[in-house]
């Protein structure tokens, strides 16, 4: 399992979103693996499909809701779908919540 999450991590880092999700996805479908589906919501953000990202990244915080790195990207996501007062939410979440991860 950690051998794909490297792996998807290093497409992710070449940019890669598409075979990332390629190889994602089917494990998202038998998992409840918070980190893939954070990674795959970092793929969706960005290749710009910002619903999509919003959908996995609102996962991700079901199954991890204090991990700091989700919680920001739901923030940028938030922003970047021209949902402000979201993104402010999540922002002093974090500030309030003092997420550590």
């Amino acid at each position: 399992m950690n051998s794909i999450k490297e792996k998807a991590r290093h497409l992710i880092q070449k940019q890669d979103y598409d075979s990332a999700l390629a190889l994602l996805i089917p494990r998202f479908t038998r998992e409840k693996d918070a980190e893939i589906v954070y990674m795959i919501g970092k793929c969706f953000y960005e290749k710009l499909d910002i619903s999509n990202a919003v959908r996995f990244f609102q996962r991700a915080l079901e199954y991890d809701p204090m991990n700091r790195e989700f919680l920001f990207a739901m923030g940028r996501a938030y922003q970047a779908f021209d949902q402000p007062a979201e993104a402010l939410n999540i922002y002093r979440r974090i500030v309030k919540e003092k997420c550590l991860k």
